[in-house]
């Protein structure tokens, strides 16, 4: 266990501990030292030993290293804690450390919290930025907007459930351009349809670093596909891309094979719960042998039957390398599944998946 010192610091509304257990890599080499925000009256400073270089005085003893160290932040307010006190005690420690990584999650900051946020993150060279859960709608997208566009050095943004719907979809796809760094977008569960999908997945033509996108629970149809088809080719390190519960259906999938054509290093695929029938199976089967980097496709609770479940593992059985295929819960019966497993057992390059 690595040895620490307490350090407290009075009259701040915030209330500090630090632990070396980050759940994130280091981004220069160094270690991020995380803190643990809540609203109170002390702040307290949990140091490992061996970062203590020498003391500053700011407001009580304060120590170089943390000022100097980059800084992972979990804001959980007390009870009671009102929204402009959380946001002063944030304020109070961007002050006094590198903020890099900024966990807000489940705060419920609202619109109002999210623009007293806006001016604090132009003060923070963040590299994540977590706002699960806050309910910060489309007019939190839009004052967030500008400074977001500012946080060039961002690599994660996670916006999961904040209704911000087609009006944020579009805000934010007209500055996630700017973020020339981001690896990791998590617009999950946002109510947005195809028009604000179609806005921001056409703005992320400029993330060429972009790795992991997730826009569950969205709405996906021809418009926001085909732009996906548009723009995946400039998208050369996009590994992973989650369409779970978009409204997908065979239609929309013959626009999915141009994205698996023109995609360069996608291996994760997630498409459960959509409306894929036997159609969009075969269609998607047809596609596997053009995506070679394809290493998982997840299919689950979708309408497809024995034929395009065949179809799928027949494909798979062309390819060079093998894929693992989560078909759980398709419409097949027992004699069925049994010959579909069968299939894959003869080539040997379907890891094959029904239930859970």
């Amino acid at each position: 266990m690595v040895p620490t010192t307490r350090m407290t610091m009075q009259g701040s509304n915030t209330g500090i501990t630090a632990s070396q257990n980050a759940p994130l890599a280091a981004f220069d080499g160094r270690k991020p030292l995380f803190l643990h925000v809540l609203a109170c009256d002390v702040v307290e400073l949990l140091i490992p030993e061996d970062q203590c270089v020498q003391m500053l005085l700011v407001s009580r003893a304060v120590h170089k290293a943390i000022i100097n160290s980059f800084v992972h932040a979990k804001v959980r307010p007390k009870s009671g804690a009102t929204t402009q006190e959380i946001m002063q005690g944030l304020g109070t420690m961007i002050a006094r450390v590198k903020l890099t990584a900024l966990d807000f999650s489940a705060v419920c900051i609202e619109p109002a919290g999210a623009a007293m946020l806006a001016p604090l993150l132009e003060l923070c060279p963040l590299v994540s930025l977590d706002l699960t859960w806050n309910k910060i709608q489309h007019a939190g997208v839009q004052s967030l907007a500008a400074s977001l566009g500012n946080c060039t050095k961002l690599v994660q943004l996670i916006l999961f459930d904040n209704d911000i719907g087609n009006e944020g979809a579009k805000q934010l796809g007209a500055i996630i351009g700017r973020c020339t760094s981001l690896e990791d977008l998590d617009v999950s569960f946002n109510e947005v349809g195809d028009e604000g999908m179609q806005s921001l997945i056409t703005g992320l033509s400029q993330c060429k670093s972009l790795t992991q996108l997730d826009v569950r629970g969205n709405e996906i149809k021809h418009a926001s596909m085909k732009a996906l088809g548009a723009v995946v080719e400039q998208l050369t390190a996009l590994r992973v891309l989650r369409l779970n519960k978009t409204g997908i259906t065979d239609r929309e999938v013959a626009g999915l094979a141009t994205v698996l054509r023109r995609s360069k290093a996608l291996t994760y695929l997630g498409l459960n719960c959509n409306d894929i029938g036997t159609v969009g199976a075969k269609t998607l089967a047809a596609t596997l042998g053009d995506c070679p980097s394809l290493v998982e496709l997840e299919l689950c609770h979708n309408g497809i039957e024995y034929e395009g479940a065949k179809s799928l593992v027949e494909a798979v059985g062309q390819r060079t390398s093998v894929l693992k295929l989560n078909i759980c819960y398709v419409e097949l019966s027992i004699r069925e599944k049994k010959n579909v497993i069968e299939l894959a057992r003869s080539h040997g390059k379907c890891v094959l998946t029904f239930e859970h």
